[in-house]
């Protein structure tokens, strides 16, 4: 392969990773599911939700190293 198929590879692939980005910026929140920023606040508040429970809440507040990623 030529250094110009290997830009454009690259080229290619930031221009996807940016599409795939903007839509999770755009929604504040990683593209998961629809009720995915109620189990975060639940699981960095502690809280309960009425009709979910709280175990995905809590792994990931645990995964998320507290908070600092998802």
């Amino acid at each position: 392969m030529s250094i110009k198929t290997n830009l454009h590879n690259l080229f290619i692939a930031i221009i996807g990773a940016l599409l795939f980005c903007g839509a999770a910026l755009y929604n504040g929140y990683p593209i998961l599911y629809s009720d995915s920023a109620a189990y975060m606040r639940a699981g960095f508040e502690l809280s309960s939700l009425s009709d979910r429970p709280m175990t995905y809440g809590f792994f990931i507040l645990l995964t998320s190293l507290n908070g600092f990623s998802l």
